[in-house]
């Protein structure tokens, strides 16, 4: 074999070699960056379903506070509500989606919070609303029973993140 020869069959060894390294780097860093958009896709998704249960967790306290006398007022709180319900159920369906444990705890949060919070604005409507000039705080509206469906909702969230990061 020629010297020419040998460096040919040396410079394809080193051309494959590079081509292979470069490959492996390329689909590494497309894995990783394919990675790192659904976590941050997931955190918005997780993020915007908690936003929602806490607009939900709203509706007690404006309904008390409505305007008595203005009808239109009325309807704007029942068409806001009825957008929420609605983004509950759409972040529900996106989480059993992506996450389905954290589906199952962003479920019994969701019925809690449609039992709970829904009886205290059924009752908030019965209730005659707060006039403009009375303090606003509100002290009867108790949505403790909450708390604990929010946390593990949380907790899964966090489980669930820190298996996809790490």
């Amino acid at each position: 074999m020629t010297i020419l020869a040998v460096d040919a069959a040396l410079l394809l060894q080193s051309g494959v070699i590079a081509a292979v390294v470069a490959g492996v780097v390329s689909l590494t860093a497309t894995v990783v960056a394919g990675r790192r958009a659904r976590l941050d896709r997931q955190r918005q998704v997780f993020a915007t379903a908690f936003e929602v249960c806490a607009s939900y967790k709203e509706f007690p306290f404006i309904v008390r506070r409505r305007n008595e006398g203005d009808t239109g007022e009325r309807a704007r709180i029942t068409a806001e509500l009825t957008a929420v319900q609605r983004q509950l159920s759409t972040s529900l369906a996106l989480i059993q989606v992506e996450a389905p444990k954290v589906a199952e705890k962003y479920g019994a949060f969701v019925r809690e919070l449609r039992e709970v919070a829904g009886a205290e604005i059924r009752r908030s409507w019965e209730l005659p609303p707060i006039p403009a000039n009375a303090s606003q705080s509100i002290g009867d509206i108790d949505l403790s029973r909450l708390v604990s469906y929010e946390k593990a909702y949380l907790e899964q969230v966090r489980k669930h993140l820190r298996l996809l990061s790490g």
